[in-house]
Parts: structure tokens; sequence; C-alpha cells
């Protein structure tokens, strides 16, 4: 079994309850939320989302609409880990990004819920 696995980062506004008239509402700054992209041969492609956040702050926010129109992407969107590198929104963002393990080490049979874990140093690492 060939397995490939890429960071695929969900760029969405947070979902933050209904409001007084019973819609929808989000929170106002995208927030940035990687899940591990697998390709497996057997398997096919799936992903597996996790519990870590960036919440973008208003300027970054902007930067990404100008370049990832709401008209285009919408309000919740995927880039890959290098798409989001080449936008070259804020080196705050760039260091995030930095701070998520090499794919491919993470030990995808090490934890259940995935989702439970809030910062990548949570994150089971293959042993070297």
């Amino acid at each position: 079994m060939q397995k490939n696995i890429y960071w695929d980062i969900n760029v969405c506004f947070t979902d933050v309850g209904l409001d007084d008239d019973g819609q929808a509402s989000t929170a106002t700054p995208l927030t940035l939320n990687p899940a591990l992209y697998v390709l497996e041969s057997d398997r096919g492609e799936y992903k597996i989302y996790t519990g870590i956040m960036y919440e973008c702050n208003n300027d970054e926010t902007r930067m990404i609409r100008e370049l990832r129109s709401e008209l285009e992407y919408g309000n919740d969107f995927w880039e890959f880990i290098d798409h989001l590198y080449e936008l070259n929104i804020s080196s705050s963002i760039n260091r995030w990004l930095d701070d998520l393990p090499d794919p491919e080490r993470i030990d995808l049979e090490g934890i259940d819920v995935y989702f439970d874990v809030k910062a990548s140093g949570d994150l089971p690492l293959l042993m070297s």
C-alpha cells in the first residue's frame, strides 16, 4: 500500500451558533484549520481533521479575501500548505505553518480522534 500525506488548510469563517433571528452566524475573522489529506493506493483519498486552529486578525482576513475573493472561493475553502505559503499573507501565519510537523511523520494509527488535538506538538509522530 502506497500512502502520501499532505497538509490541507481549511480557510473558513468559524460557526458561532445562531443569531437572534435563528440564522447561522459566523465569526468575522477567518480561521485556518489544518487537516491531513491522505492519498492511499487501496483506500483512495480522505481527510483527517485536527482541532488545531489559527484565528486570522483583520489585516490577514482582508488580505486573504483580496487574493481569494468570496465570489470565487466562498466562505469555506481549502488551500494546500504550499499554496498558502505562496500567498505570503503574514509572518505570523508562516510561522504557524512552520510549526506543523512533516505530515509523513505523523502516526495515523496512534490516536483515535485527531480533532481533539489542539496543538501541532500534540500530534503523535513516528519514530525516526
